[in-house]
C-alpha cells in the first residue's frame, strides 16, 4: 500500500511525527491535515502524563492513516533495534461509521498508541518487557490504561466523555476481579 503526503503542510512532517495517508481513503487528506495540525499539542499532553519518562524511541514517529477499519497499532522493535535507532511505525485505521468527529477519532487513536510507547519506555509493568531480539505488546493492563488515557484526551479537548463506538472497554478492565492486583 502506498501512502502519500500530498497536500500536507511540510509534507506531513512535524517535530515528532511523519504523517502520511492512503490516497484511496475518501477523507484521508482531511484526517491527515487535522492530525498534522494537532499532533504536537497532543504529544505535549502525553508528555505531561508521563513526566520524567525517557522516551526510548527515535523521532519522528512514522504515522500512516490507512483505508481500513479496526483502530490502530504499532510495531514494538526489539531492544537491539531500539539501540540502533529503530522507530516504530503507527498505523491508524480510521473507518468507523459511528464516529461523529473523524479528526478527533484519529487523534484519539494516535494518543492511545503513543501512550503505549510511553508505557514501554517507562518500564513500570504496564507494558511487557522487550527482549534483545523481540518486541512485546501492552497486554490487558497497558491496553486498559491506553484506552483510559484516550478518554482523558477526549475530555481534556472538549470532545466529550463517551468513548468512540466500539472502544468503550475500559470499564471492563477497571472492574475486573483482578483490577485490585494491578500495579501502577
Amino acid at each position: 500500500m502506498a501512502y502519500t503526503t500530498i497536500g500536507l503542510a511540510n509534507n506531513g512532517r512535524t517535530a515528532h511525527y511523519q504523517i502520511s495517508y492512503d490516497p484511496l481513503l475518501p477523507n484521508g487528506l482531511t484526517l491527515a491535515t487535522g492530525l498534522v495540525a494537532a499532533c504536537e499539542q497532543d504529544l505535549a499532553l502525553m508528555q505531561d502524563w508521563f513526566s520524567g519518562v525517557n522516551f526510548i524511541f527515535d523521532f519522528p514517529l512514522p504515522v500512516q492513516i490507512a483505508n481500513a477499519s479496526g483502530g490502530a497499532s504499532w510495531n514494538d522493535p526489539s531492544d537491539w533495534q531500539v539501540q540502533f535507532g529503530a522507530s516504530p511505525s503507527i498505523t491508524i485505521s480510521p473507518i468507523n461509521p459511528g464516529v461523529a468527529n473523524p479528526v478527533a477519532f484519529v487523534r484519539y487513536l494516535l494518543v492511545s498508541e503513543v501512550t503505549e510507547m510511553f508505557m514501554a519506555s517507562q518500564k513500570k509493568g504496564w507494558y511487557q518487557d522487550t527482549s534483545l531480539f523481540s518486541g512485546a505488546d501492552e497486554g490487558s493492563k497497558g491496553e486498559g490504561l491506553s484506552r483510559f488515557l484516550g478518554m482523558q484526551f477526549l475530555i481534556a479537548n472538549g470532545f466529550g466523555s463517551v468513548p468512540p463506538v466500539g472502544f468503550g472497554i475500559t470499564y471492563r478492565w477497571l472492574n475486573s476481579p483482578a483490577a485490585g492486583l494491578r500495579q501502577q
